[in-house]
């Protein structure tokens, strides 16, 4: 049913009044007209009663007109003007006439809109100086994903990608197979993860005490061709009311490292089966010349040929144990790849911030795989131990490349410096340095000697220190790739508790699909081009 105006309304009512002064009108006349039938004043009284009726409808007529004009219009138009403020533009100002009979309410209705106005502005400004922090710090928490040198990975609780940093990409290998609602099972092995999941979701459901639960687990994971190995630490995000459980996996490739470890142990297996036989040989030629002191010529010569054989040959396998060392002293966990013009900034504007002499980078930069703060501390002493020794204040850093190790050699004007001097310098001890190691501690570390020499300039001496050389100096430069705009979508959590029937259907047999390319972060309007879909 259509709602009447008010103003409608408000005339329908006068309408009304006259209708029922006509009935009063007609019914006073029939009236008279019956009473004084005869009377000659009947049709003075008549004319008299009509002018009454219409003299009475005029008056109404006129206060309805005035009433209409400084009532019904201004409150009419004061409504709307509330409506405008109240929906779109809160300092509407109504246009009322400058008569109206609405009294302060106009001036009460505007000092309410200028009141709300404030409200909604320091509402708004409020929500807007919140959203612009939290994307700051959205902003700010992808950046700290990106830079992550470990794979990142969050998935609901039916193995979904729901997040990856790009440091996942690179340690999987899998730049156009790793994406959002991916089934994590396409990169590790299931088996492998369901314990994982299956251990933090009872722990989770049984154990009520906190400091016995389980938080978190970590496990050595293959890959699908299981020739990757990953080190994974799986950890439970609790469910909230708004929020469903969800998994986060930290993951770091560690096939190159299992190699290593199955290296050295086979190198020690070998070290004591093959030392093991010359050992007993030794001891048993040793006991016997010691125990028969009047053995005969022939035979103590071919004991001592004995122990000189198994000399020679233990002499031997040390040389070849000792050459590959580095794998039997364990991991090179410290060990990180440096650029040499890096490694040079570092160096030289420690030596600037101790007054120490300026150093000018020379070579062709190489890269390194050193324990980087160690060995810029040890580069700085030595340079500051050749300036006060040699009054040099121009010191010259140069990288050269020698049997797959890098040879940094600091360079000045004069003559090489004596080894006794070296090895006391050696001995001091690094406070800057984690542990205060001295400097031999330092150059064992990374299987390096130092040593003093002349330049092939003439008038220059060095001080040459070989370090391990990294992967990198023969490994092709990577293509860079653009970062891609979105690596997280947590709405795939609400997609219900099992995956989609048309997930495993053909395009082909789909009627129509719809690509959102708003929501994953594409936008070809601006110039991003699709290169294929479901390919």
């Amino acid at each position: 049913m259509a709602r009447i105006s008010p103003r409608k309304f408000f005339w329908a009512l006068l309408a009304l009044i006259y209708l029922l002064e006509l009935t009063l009108v007609v019914g006073t006349g029939s009236w008279l007209m019956q009473e004084i039938a005869e009377s000659p004043a009947r049709v003075t009284l008549l004319v008299i009663l009509a002018s009454s009726g219409f003299a009475l409808a005029a008056v109404l007529a006129a206060i309805w007109a005035l009433l209409d004009l400084s009532l019904m219009q201004p409150m009419l138009t004061l409504a709307r003007g509330t409506e405008i403020m109240a929906r779109t533009h809160s300092l509407h100002q109504p246009q009322l006439p400058r008569r109206h009979m609405l009294g302060s309410l106009p001036e009460a209705v505007n000092q309410l809109a200028n009141l709300a106005h404030k409200a909604r502005t320091e509402v708004a400004g409020a929500l807007a100086l919140g959203a612009d922090h939290a994307e700051t710090q959205k902003l700010r928490l992808e950046g700290v994903l990106r830079e992550l040198e470990i794979g990142v990975l969050v998935c609901d609780d039916e193995a979904r990608i729901l997040l990856y940093n790009p440091a996942a990409l690179r340690i999987l290998e899998a730049t156009a197979d790793l994406g959002l609602g991916r089934s994590l099972y396409l990169f590790f092995s299931r088996d492998s993860l369901l314990y994982g999941l299956e251990l933090l979701t009872r722990s989770a459901q049984t154990r009520e005490e906190a400091a016995r639960k389980i938080t978190h687990c970590d496990f050595i994971c293959a890959g699908p061709d299981a020739d990757s190995l990953y080190h994974c630490r799986l950890t439970r995000i609790a469910p909230t009311q708004s929020t469903p459980a969800s998994f986060v996996l930290i993951f770091e490739g560690v096939t190159t490292r299992y190699e290593e470890q199955q290296r050295r142990d086979r190198m020690l297996n070998r070290v004591l089966d093959g030392f093991r036989d010359p050992l007993a040989s030794l001891r048993a030629a040793a006991e016997n010349l010691q125990s028969d002191q009047e053995m005969d010529a022939t035979t103590r010569s071919a004991f001592e040929k004995v122990i000189i054989q198994e000399s020679v040959v233990l002499s031997d396998r040390l040389n070849a144990v000792a050459s590959e060392r580095q794998h039997l002293v364990g991991a090179r966990w410290t060990m990180t790849d440096i650029f040499f013009s890096d490694l040079v900034h570092c160096v030289a504007k420690s030596l600037a911030a101790s007054e120490g002499p300026a150093l000018t980078q020379v070579g062709i930069p190489l890269w390194l795989n050193v324990d980087a703060p160690r060995i810029i501390a040890l580069m700085v002493a030595l340079c500051l131990h050749v300036q006060r020794l040699t009054g040099c204040a121009q010191l010259d850093l140069e990288s050269l490349m020698g049997d797959r190790r890098v040879y940094l050699d600091i360079v000045w004007k004069g003559d090489p410096i004596p080894d006794a001097q070296l090895a006391v310098w050696q001995q001091e001890r690094l406070e800057r340095v984690a542990g205060q190691l001295s400097m031999e501690a330092i150059i064992t570390a990374h299987d390096g000697n130092l040593w003093s020499q002349r330049h092939g300039r003439a008038g220059y001496a060095l001080i040459r220190l070989p370090l391990p050389a990294s992967d990198r100096q023969w490994e092709p430069l990577p293509e860079p790739l653009p970062p891609r705009p979105e690596f997280y979508d947590f709405e795939l959590q609400k997609t219900g508790p099992g995956p989609d029937p048309l997930y495993d259907q053909p395009l082909s047999r789909i009627p129509y699909v719809v690509f959102d390319t708003e929501t994953t972060g594409l936008r070809p309007s601006e110039g991003d081009e699709i290169i294929s879909i479901a390919g």
